[in-house]
């Protein structure tokens, strides 16, 4: 059951809301609150409440859970930030196994695109040095994946 597509706009609106705070939290700190996935999975549960429970919500369950076992050995290995991870498994609450997975591809997309385009940014400044993880806000990757496959299925 993909929530994203079922819930009212006002819901959606405060979905989106969330993935602009934390794109700004983690472009400004480079970390992202855990408010913002706790807001995501409150509103999971908001959203299952207003749409109705249905008995394929086991694949929103099985995303997150397989996102938080990838994300923990990426964060393990310093490919992904602590809040990256929790971001993305709260998000993973919205979706179904089909449309989750079109919302990873989106999101690795953009943050591919992010990070060549930060990477060119720092081949130009040159003398920078930051580490590139630091460099790379991927909640911003995370926001644009997420939200811009919402907006994709509720069309």
């Amino acid at each position: 059951m993909t929530l994203v597509s079922q819930v009212p706009d006002w819901l959606f609106v405060l979905f989106g809301l969330v993935f602009l705070y934390a794109a700004v939290i983690d472009i400004w700190k480079r970390k992202i609150p855990n408010a913002a996935p706790i807001a995501l999975v409150l509103g999971a549960v908001v959203a299952v409440v207003l749409a109705g429970f249905e008995a394929s919500l086991w694949q929103n369950a099985l995303l997150m859970v397989a996102i938080l076992v990838v994300g923990t050995f990426s964060f393990g290995r310093g490919w992904l930030g602590g809040g990256d991870v929790k971001l993305l498994a709260a998000s993973a609450l919205w979706f179904d196994l089909a449309d989750g997975a079109r919302m990873l591809v989106t999101t690795v997309i953009v943050g591919g695109v992010l990070t060549l385009l930060l990477l060119m940014a720092k081949v130009a400044v040159r003398g920078s040095e930051k580490r590139m993880e630091r460099l790379i806000p991927y909640g911003v990757a995370i926001g644009v994946g997420v939200v811009g496959t919402s907006l994709w299925l509720r069309v």
